[in-house]
């Protein structure tokens, strides 16, 4: 009699789990919802992390083609508004072709749709507030985003390899862009940030967003052209971008900062002028440079700046060196080091120009 009793209960609360579910048989995506509350989401996914490996299960893993997303679902006559797609809720799906978002939904979740290998496009309706952490990370064959007025966030690595990506357009409310929003995104060439917009701009169509207090140019892309009000280049501002062939650094930038151009792996002529007085860590890591040439200017630069397998040439402009560490590659390439007539026994002597 206790074994009936508790597999009777066993069985009770498999159903009660079970209600909280509703499927959309036209398009096979799964929404969970509270019984006792009025929204509803798409449901989540689960991410395993063990031995080394990343194992996604999405929760919506039928889901294929075309797919509308539902602004409400109606289970037993009462309405529950769909408000969210929930983390890892598409993840890893590689027969997704289109999704259309309503205008109920404020947030797609972390890797909501990370890894849809065929994913083309997405519709979002104005209403959605947030995209949050690599919502869109590799989805490699995605080429139109519209993104909503109304949006509010974009967060890390949120369209991060989206290597057909060519054009974006940030609208005016958004106040708040991670720098690595963009990474990896090769065929990008047109950034615009719409007018009105109180935290960034693109002025003077450069194809870049800037930080508009800060006049620090956050975001580039392969066709950026930096302004000559930029302070300065923010951290990752074009790291693997991979369409960059080469860069004009005008005078009114002071500081180019860590990783800025990382893995640049196809520039091959940069531009810095005088003016710039620091180069921060790893500047310019692993980017096809063979030659370059340092400002007068510069003032610091920091380890692995310039460290570059292929770099030939460095000509440093500096009269007066100061002590560097490890700026340079030097065990993988023979770099040729020029510096300023009657100052060759100075940088002899100094700390690692030596």
């Amino acid at each position: 009699m206790k074994r009936f009793v508790l597999v009777l209960a066993m069985v009770t609360f498999a159903l009660t789990v079970s209600a909280d579910e509703y499927t959309d048989l036209s398009t096979n995506v799964v929404y969970t919802y509270d019984p006792n509350g009025t929204t509803a989401e798409v449901k989540k996914g689960v991410r395993d992390d063990w031995d080394g490996a990343t194992e996604y299960k999405a929760g919506s893993p039928n889901a294929s083609g075309n797919v509308v997303i539902l602004e409400k679902v109606i289970v037993n006559g009462k309405e529950f508004s769909v408000t969210k797609i929930g983390d890892y809720a598409f993840c890893m799906l590689n027969d997704l072709i289109h999704v259309s978002i309503p205008s109920s939904v404020r947030s797609i979740g972390f890797e909501a749709f990370s890894g849809c290998s065929k994913l083309e496009s997405i519709d979002m309706k104005e209403g959605l507030q947030e995209i949050c952490q690599e919502s869109f990370r590799d989805c490699v064959s995605l080429r139109s985003v519209l993104l909503p007025s109304g949006l509010e966030s974009i967060g890390f690595a949120a369209f991060g390899g989206c290597q057909e990506l060519t054009s974006i357009i940030i609208p005016a409310s958004v106040s708040d862009i991670h720098v690595t929003s963009f990474y990896g995104c090769n065929s990008l060439g047109s950034i615009m940030v719409e007018e009105g917009n109180s935290v960034y701009d693109s002025r003077y169509n450069c194809n870049a967003i800037i930080k508009t207090a800060d006049n620090m140019l956050l975001i580039g892309c392969m066709n950026t052209n930096i302004p000559e009000s930029i302070n300065s280049i923010g951290e990752k501002a074009f790291m693997y971008c991979l369409g960059l062939l080469e860069i004009v650094v005008p005078g009114s930038v002071r500081e180019i900062g860590k990783y800025a151009f990382q893995n640049c792996t196809n520039l091959r002529k940069l531009t810095l002028s005088e003016g710039l007085q620091a180069i921060r860590w790893g500047a310019f890591w692993d980017c096809g440079l063979t030659t370059v040439t340092i400002p007068a200017s510069v003032r610091e630069i920091e380890p692995g700046a310039l460290w570059m397998s292929g770099l030939a040439t460095l000509t440093s402009l500096i009269e007066e060196p100061f002590e560097v560490s490890k700026i340079c590659n030097l065990d993988a390439c023979q770099t040729a080091l020029y510096v300023p007539v009657g100052s060759i026994e100075k940088y002899r002597v100094t700390p690692d120009w030596n």
